[in-house]
């Protein structure tokens, strides 16, 4: 989120892009459903 909020957009979707990449890796409890979201959130947000 900080590339977006510094107005860097494409690395801000590169970023994202990449977590999305390993989101089988995260937990399956509501920590890990916090960050998909997250992840989901920001790839929705940016296009």
């Amino acid at each position: 989120m900080a590339h977006e909020r510094l107005g860097d957009i494409r690395a801000a979707r590169v970023a994202f892009e990449r977590a999305a990449e390993h989101v089988v890796a995260l937990p399956a409890d509501a920590y890990g459903e916090q960050l998909r979201t997250a992840i989901n959130d920001g790839l929705r947000r940016l296009g």
